[in-house]
């Protein structure tokens, strides 16, 4: 169990968990527990389901890991531009200004802080 300021994590709920939830709160007329559910449904649904297709893992980083490649950080860059489709000779002019933003979390300063957009594009230099 996690227990922080803003609430108290028991478990996931399972899609259908999820769904009869939202329909237990737009029956109850509970407008802002049936936003914030929807919300949650779609965090479960797009964001994992995004990193698949761009071929990326999600996990904690572990940035002094024994295991950590010595070329991480090219990495990383070209996998984003890949996810991004930066190189995609396929994609129209239109959809290449599409705007995407994909978070990721630091525990450099010993606590969690967000990766500013300056520097993922640092990191993928631009």
């Amino acid at each position: 169990m996690i227990n922080n300021q803003r609430g108290l994590l028991v478990r996931h709920l399972s899609e259908k968990e999820l769904n009869q939830a939202i329909e237990a709160a737009q029956e109850a007329d509970e407008t802002r527990l049936v936003r914030r559910l929807c919300f949650i449904k779609n965090l479960y649904q797009h964001l994992s389901r995004k990193l698949r297709e761009a071929g990326m893992n999600y996990a904690k980083p572990r940035p002094m890991d024994p295991r950590r490649p010595d070329d991480a950080e090219e990495a990383l860059a070209e996998r984003l531009d890949q996810a991004l489709g930066e190189n995609d000779p396929e994609k129209t002019e239109e959809t290449k200004d599409e705007p995407v933003m994909f978070g990721f979390f630091s525990m450099k300063r010993g606590h969690n802080r967000s990766t500013t957009l300056s520097e993922c594009g640092r990191l993928i230099g631009r």
